[in-house]
């Protein structure tokens, strides 16, 4: 099991105090464990299964159910798309789910974040590649790296493509990206790739993102 993959996404915890139990779903859909993060980060369970799922985001209790959600320290999206997404912000990390152009992309938060603003976070980088669906909800479960998806045939290994540890993003900044234009990073032929750079200038400035 990746631990690199694990530390980005449970790299900030809420305040022990304030939650003193802090579980992470775990296992298959139909019967999902509850555990802690020292569970996971210190290697004490293996991805031994296939269809194994986990949730990015913590719980107060052994439960799944939304009002146990108490946020997250990564935001994502649960990419299914016609065509190969191209994300403007870099992602964090990368896992390819197993079928064509099946991703989940992370974004590493450089603060914790409640439910609510995780909802609004997600429905932004969504709305950013170009999904429709409802993936962006807190209690999302995502499939782990390093196991088997047997929903094709024959089954598919589900794959961690990159980890990033760069910076973090600020979640105010990831909530002002907007819906990419179609063919905006394509180039035509005989023409320079400078007009395809001023226009995407022009997009970032146009949601207000800070130079960095």
């Amino acid at each position: 099991m990746s631990t690199g993959f694990f530390d980005l996404i449970f790299n900030i915890r809420p305040d022990a105090a304030e939650y003193p139990d802090q579980f992470v779903r775990w296992g298959p859909v139909a019967s999902p464990l509850y555990l802690t993060v020292e569970d996971i980060l210190k290697g004490r369970v293996q991805p031994t299964a296939t269809d194994l799922y986990f949730g990015p985001a913590l719980h107060a209790e052994p439960s799944g159910h939304r009002e146990n959600a108490i946020g997250a320290s990564v935001a994502w999206c649960d990419y299914d798309g016609d065509t190969p997404a191209t994300p403007l912000i870099r992602p964090s990390a990368v896992v390819a789910s197993g079928g064509p152009n099946r991703h989940h992309f992370y974004w590493a938060l450089d603060r914790w974040v409640e439910p609510d603003e995780l909802e609004d976070i997600n429905k932004c980088l969504a709305k950013h590649l170009g999904q429709t669906g409802g993936e962006w909800d807190a209690v999302r479960i995502l499939r782990v790296p390093g196991t088997i998806n047997t929903k094709y045939s024959p089954a598919k290994p589900v794959k961690l493509i990159a980890v990033t540890h760069g910076e973090p993003y600020s979640p105010d900044d990831l909530k002002k990206l907007g819906p990419v234009p179609k063919g905006l990073l394509n180039v035509e032929k005989g023409k320079s790739r400078s007009e395809r750079d001023y226009a995407l200038a022009r997009l970032l400035l146009h949601w207000n993102l800070p130079e960095d």
